[in-house]
């Protein structure tokens, strides 16, 4: 393999402000777990803010696609996507409530959306103001 390059994980990006909360925030139970994020994004703040913010528009139109469906596959589909999205956003909430009305539509049960709704809300709402709160 000579002459390979091996592209190693940063701990950490000079001259960039992580998203991570302080210790209490953590403990608070937050909708988004930054610390994750910081890793899966391996420290780079501009991918981490990138990331958050393809997070609040496709929840947001997943939302309004599942308000819109005709069928129970095509809620299958944007559950699936949704639950996807949020686990790379460390969104574990929403990601489980994402699985469990997957499984339900894979049953043919009528889905309930207002936990998912909620949760959503409860992340956009957490997400903008970390952003907005000049940690850009």
């Amino acid at each position: 393999m000579s002459g390979m390059r091996v592209l190693r994980p940063r701990r950490c990006v000079m001259g960039h402000r992580s998203l991570l909360p302080d210790k209490r925030a953590v403990e608070q139970g937050n909708p988004i777990d930054l610390q994750g994020l910081q890793t899966s994004t391996m420290g780079n703040r501009d991918l981490e803010v990138q990331v958050l913010k393809l997070f609040l528009t496709q929840s947001r139109a997943a939302l309004d696609q599942l308000g819109r469906v005709t069928c129970l596959d095509e809620a299958k589909v944007i559950l699936h996507t949704l639950k996807g999205s949020a686990q790379a956003v460390g969104a574990k909430q929403i990601a489980d409530v994402c699985a469990d009305l997957e499984q339900s539509a894979g049953q043919g049960r009528h889905l309930e959306l207002e936990e998912l709704r909620e949760c959503v809300a409860d992340a956009c709402v957490f997400i903008e103001d970390r952003l907005n709160s000049g940690s850009q």
